[in-house]
């Protein structure tokens, strides 16, 4: 069965298909788990990415205090926003990351996967290195498109 391995700190990720950063204890994710994601922030790449999962098939729900989020992407009692062992992608702006990562904090443990999709790496890798460390695994990413260069 085909999976993810995790390595710890700052490690690559081994999989198939080329690498990312990660940090955390050594995880397996197992391919299942790829369809259930909770995207934070629906702002343009929010939306743009929740529109680019629901086509390769994965359930979206999205949470956004700020934005109104369309009823195949919000939260239900069948769909809660965070579940366990779920896969978190932030896509949140960088001068308030830390703010919603801290907020967040509580609702994480080592079962669940935190992904961020900001282009900016520092200070975000900074912050999820403080809040979640080893207890929580984490990915930082730096996306390779824009909400304005899908077709």
């Amino acid at each position: 069965m085909p999976c993810l391995k995790l390595a710890g700190s700052a490690q690559a990720v081994e999989a198939p298909g080329g690498g990312v950063l990660s940090h955390g204890q050594p995880r397996q994710i197992a391919p299942d788990m790829r369809e259930a994601l909770t995207l934070v922030g629906y702002g343009r790449f929010g939306r743009a990415l929740a529109d680019l999962l629901d086509a390769a098939g994965h359930d979206v729900v999205a949470v956004d205090p700020s934005v109104p989020v369309p009823d195949r992407h919000a939260p239900t009692s069948d769909r809660p926003a965070f579940r366990p062992g779920g896969v978190v992608v932030l896509s949140v702006p960088v001068v308030s990351f830390r703010d919603v990562l801290s907020a967040l904090r509580p609702r994480l443990d080592g079962t669940d996967l935190v992904v961020d999709v900001s282009s900016v790496r520092t200070p975000v890798e900074e912050a999820m290195d403080a809040l979640l460390g080893d207890a929580v695994p984490w990915v930082g990413t730096h996306p390779l498109f824009g909400p304005s260069s899908i077709a």
